[in-house]
């Protein structure tokens, strides 16, 4: 009542928005929707909206507070051409103009393979979708990709793999119907606090709530079970909780002889992952990873979420896999308050990756093999022989079979791992067109050609949640 605590932007901004608008949350790949007040062009405030289903009226600091890059004087607004004595404003027509000539030299001399486009995560469903199709029909090469590569693949290929797609399996709405959670890889409270927060609320209430992670993070206080375990053994203590549930018998029975298939021979494998076989390799004792398995077989339904923890490593796919086994063990699948989860980084991984911007499958995870049903519809004719992921193109480039990359909306000298591997990958580009809202570390040292993009804040769009 006293206005002690006020938001600092409203009062800097000196008058109230005299506008509002609805848009999403640019930051993490949880969804929020946000109420956006601007005045003269310019956001004045941010609010959470009170009837988005995934964050109800909450926000993270990041959602309410971090919009100042969009009205930052290092954003670049205008596009550029580096010269012989660096960057040179230009006009659009010639920035374009230079792009299609450097693009097209390369296809004439090399082929189109010899050319490379990357997605953006940061990037909204539509501009992706147009990037992949511009990549296919126009320039005429499958070698498109986007950063879902070095973040969540492991998921969409373990997903897909044993479930068909690889896309989360429920809801966030389906939290709070679970009678436990586990956590494994992800420091939800930190990366996806608005997700976090719910299930701490859940925890709080009764649900069961199981964390397998190296670091004791914030959850780890409300688990009911937190297996600290050894860094690199999480496919262990997985395979260890899933023998417990077989030799227990803790599994549902009616769901494995319906819908899974393998079951006896994936018993006779997952003994040899005993609990007391395992746990002091882990860092753990036997008695922990027992009633971590007990607490998520018996609190049916059962939520699985999973971060960067579980991805990120040699053994990220098998990873996923023991997760899905976990829940397939225990039925935990088709049903509210199941599921096996990935939570996204970036606020449209999902998305990018949905439209297309992969080199083996095109818009909505359709294997190559079907490109003549997307040839009737795009009235082009579109590549069958796979592309190359971002990796692959880096390692492309370095060998000189690479000779053109546009990348869209990511910064790839500051994220790949070996920066030195991908400075010498870039710098033996012939053109490398970079489109972003600054001047990123990998445009400075190494473009031939800057485009200036929008932020989502200026456009319209969709993106796709986790």
């Amino acid at each position: 009542p006293t206005g002690a605590i006020e938001d600092r932007f409203v009062v800097e901004a000196a008058l109230p928005p005299d506008r509002w608008t609805r848009t999403v949350c640019p930051y993490c790949g949880v969804g929020c929707e946000l109420l956006v007040g601007t005045r003269d062009e310019r956001i004045a405030t941010v609010v959470p909206a009170g009837d988005a289903p995934v964050n109800r009226g909450h926000a993270c600091v990041k959602g309410r507070y971090a919009h100042g890059f969009v009205s930052s004087p290092e954003r670049v607004t205008e596009p550029m051409v580096r010269r012989a004595d660096g960057w040179q404003v230009v006009s659009w027509s010639e920035a374009i103009a230079v792009t299609v000539d450097g693009l097209r030299a390369v296809i004439d001399r090399f082929g189109p393979d010899a050319v490379g486009v990357l997605g953006s995560a940061r990037a909204t469903n539509e501009d992706n979708y147009l990037l992949q199709k511009f990549a296919r029909t126009v320039i005429g090469t499958n070698n498109v990709d986007c950063c879902a590569r070095v973040c969540h693949a492991p998921s969409a290929v373990g997903l897909a793999s044993m479930l068909g797609t690889g896309a989360a399996t429920n809801s966030f709405a389906d939290i709070e119907a679970a009678g436990s959670v586990l956590v494994c890889g992800s420091n939800t409270t930190e990366n996806h606090p608005v997700v976090g927060e719910r299930i701490k609320q859940v925890a709080r209430r009764g649900s069961g709530l199981v964390v397998i992670d190296p670091r004791r993070i914030e959850l780890a206080d409300y688990a009911d079970v937190f297996l600290q375990l050894h860094p690199g053994t999480t496919v262990l203590v997985l395979n260890a909780m899933a023998a417990t549930i077989l030799e227990e018998a803790l599994v549902d029975a009616e769901f494995l002889a319906a819908r899974v298939d393998g079951v006896e021979p994936y018993r006779e494998f997952v003994t040899r992952f005993s609990p007391e076989q395992v746990a002091a390799r882990c860092g753990l004792e036997p008695a922990d990873i027992r009633a971590a398995a007990r607490l998520y077989a018996a609190g049916r339904p059962s939520m699985i979420v999973h971060g960067l923890g579980v991805t990120e490593h040699v053994q990220g796919t098998d990873t996923v896999r023991c997760l899905v086994n976990l829940a397939l063990l225990t039925g935990n699948l088709g049903v509210p308050g199941g599921g096996v989860n990935p939570l996204r980084g970036q606020n449209n991984v999902q998305g990018s990756a949905h439209m297309g911007c992969e080199p083996t499958h095109l818009t909505g995870y359709a294997p190559l093999s079907e490109s003549a049903r997307f040839e009737q519809v795009w009235g082009a004719t579109v590549p069958t022989t796979p592309g190359l992921d971002a990796m692959a193109m880096l390692d492309a480039a370095v060998s000189g079979e690479l000779r053109a990359l546009w990348v869209v909306g990511w910064d790839l000298l500051q994220t790949q791992p070996n920066m030195a591997a991908t400075t010498e990958a870039l710098a033996r580009l012939d053109v490398l067109v970079v489109q972003d809202v600054f001047l990123n570390e990998t445009a400075r040292a190494h473009a031939t050609v800057f485009l200036p993009a929008c932020t989502s804040f200026e456009k319209g769009g969709t993106f796709m949640n986790g």
